[in-house]
């Protein structure tokens, strides 16, 4: 369930507990629904597992504004290195709470010295760890999926 929230699937987050909740032989509607289901989390399982130094982050989020954008173009980057930021407190705030709302892999921190204070971003091993459970819960998924089908 965990992988269909992370991937945006909202929907199809609710769809394992309705087929576990309708018994043998779903109808017609639940068998379309795990169909798709099925191709989704195929579709999780065939990508390409993530390089060891590919670091980039998937993020959709933002309001759109400047720092933002910066924060996206860091997400991006396929590069671990860190980002060190000089910004004033209520900019620093602004980007700790995209961080933190989208729960990021990203690990934030603030040298304070000099003016405006530096604000340290550093992309996490819980982004690997993230994508392998991914993998891991769409499979074990599917294989659900397939048992429920051969009764």
């Amino acid at each position: 369930m965990t992988v269909l929230r992370e991937h945006g699937d909202d929907v199809l987050a609710c769809l394992l507990p309705m087929l576990r909740a309708a018994g043998p032989g779903p109808s017609a509607p639940l068998e379309e629904l795990a169909r798709d289901c099925e191709r989704r989390l195929t579709a999780i399982t065939r990508r390409p597992a993530r390089a060891d130094d590919d670091w980039s982050v998937p993020w959709s989020g933002g309001c759109g504004c400047e720092l933002c954008g910066t924060l996206g173009e860091f997400l991006a980057d396929r590069g671990g290195r860190p980002l060190e930021w000089q910004l004033a407190e209520a900019r620093r705030k602004h980007v700790k709470d995209q961080i933190r709302s989208a729960e990021l892999p990203v690990k934030h921190e603030v040298w304070k010295f000099g003016s405006p204070h530096t604000l340290v971003l550093n992309k996490t091993g819980e982004l690997f760890r993230r994508e392998a459970k991914a993998r891991n819960d769409a499979a074990a998924s599917l294989e659900w999926l397939a048992a429920r089908r051969r009764r």
